[in-house]
């Protein structure tokens, strides 16, 4: 899928990436913002992709900032599908089969969040209710059917 892959030409180390304009990734690392460089861990979209060690992403947080567009070591992308998060707007069922807290057996996911009692873990807010559920706890609606 889209793995890293590393050439040596000419003492130098090229990157070759399979991502594409469009792709939705996590951005984890160091990204230059303003005069500083400020550690990140955020999702973000890929803008532009070309040769390179960098491309420009909008990411979702930065420093306190929302909707930033800032060039990102490649090194630094993950493909959402890779890490098995879903994307906003995606469909979920609880692996347990309960329903959430709307009272509904589907969500929608409106965006990732920190779990106010497992920080260290991904997690979804939705877009039907004010919960927080661990990722690991949802899967696709079309996986549960």
């Amino acid at each position: 899928m889209n793995q890293l892959k590393i050439q040596h030409k000419k003492g130098a180390i090229e990157m070759r990436y399979n991502f594409k304009a469009g792709d939705k990734v996590e951005v984890s690392g160091a990204v230059k913002w303003g005069d500083d460089y400020v550690n990140v861990s955020s999702p973000g979209v890929i803008e532009v992709w070309k040769k390179g060690a960098y491309a420009l992403v909008t990411i979702e947080h930065v420093d306190g900032d929302v909707g930033v567009c800032v060039h990102v070591l490649k090194q630094n992308l993950t493909h959402y599908q890779e890490m098995g998060i879903l994307v906003p707007e995606s469909k979920v069922v609880k692996m347990s089969g309960k329903p959430f807290k709307s009272g509904s057996k589907v969500n929608t996911i409106k965006g990732r969040a920190v779990h106010p009692v497992f920080p260290d873990k991904p997690a979804y807010t939705f877009v039907e209710d004010d919960s927080v559920v661990e990722a690991w706890r949802c899967k696709p609606v079309d996986e549960a059917q």
